[in-house]
């Protein structure tokens, strides 16, 4: 953009030149000076070393440190993270509301800039065609100037319509989470009927065991009764 203002001072100066009168001999030499000074102006190299020159010394980068004194009242809020409740839902509410609507304002804005933005620029490409007199360089810089700037604005836009769009799905999606009916309880799960056969078969065989058992005790102690004469 600099080559530009100073290739558009040029011409200026160039013109200037042809359409001034020449009276006297001095006119006529500051006429030569200015003329030779005129063709001296490189718009390329004017600017060359110019950041090197004038380059401002670096700026220290400011250091803050959040103070988490602060999160000792917020009763442990879980972080990056809405808390949709009772006492949030009507505040979370009117801000989806108020981010639905600016959301739809910004885009409507950044769709009119990127329009006037195209058109800005096929006007700009024309005029660098059918350019006549060294002076309509001027009007180009001034064309040039409004299209930078309405490059800025739809980059500001387009920042503040993914900002927008991002905090619009959080809500929307925390909303949907809230407002969705809780999942049933999971279904009891089904008898295995293998342990009641084991069961069954266990106490089975421990019974036919004892009963076994008493049996065999029972014998001995009538034998031995038989044999010291005492009847059972």
């Amino acid at each position: 953009m600099q080559e530009d203002m100073t290739r558009a001072l040029k011409s200026i100066l160039q013109e200037y030149c042809e359409i001034s009168s020449l009276l006297t001999e001095e006119i006529v030499k500051v006429h030569q000076e200015i003329s030779a000074s005129v063709d001296q102006i490189d718009p390329l190299s004017e600017y060359e070393h110019f950041i090197e020159s004038y380059r401002s010394p670096e700026t220290p980068e400011a250091s803050v440190e959040f103070d988490a004194s602060l999160l000792d009242e917020t009763d442990n809020l879980p972080a990056n993270e809405i808390l949709w409740n009772t006492l949030t839902a009507d505040s979370l509410q009117a801000m989806l509301s108020s981010a639905t609507d600016e959301l739809s304002l910004t885009q409507q804005n950044l769709r009119t800039k990127e329009a006037l933005a195209d058109d800005l620029d096929a006007k700009i490409q024309t005029s660098e065609q059918s350019s006549e007199k060294k002076s309509d360089c001027v009007l180009l810089l001034s064309q040039k100037l409004s299209l930078l700037e309405l490059h800025h604005v739809v980059q500001s836009l387009q920042s503040s319509e993914t900002r927008l769009a991002s905090q619009k799905a959080l809500l929307d999606a925390k909303m949907a989470a809230a407002t969705s009916p809780p999942p049933p309880p999971p279904a009891p799960a089904p008898p295995y009927e293998d342990d009641t056969r084991s069961l069954g078969s266990t106490v089975n065989t421990h019974t036919h065991t004892h009963t076994h058992a008493l049996t065999h005790i029972y014998s001995r102690v009538a034998n031995f009764g038989y044999l010291a004469g005492v009847r059972f």
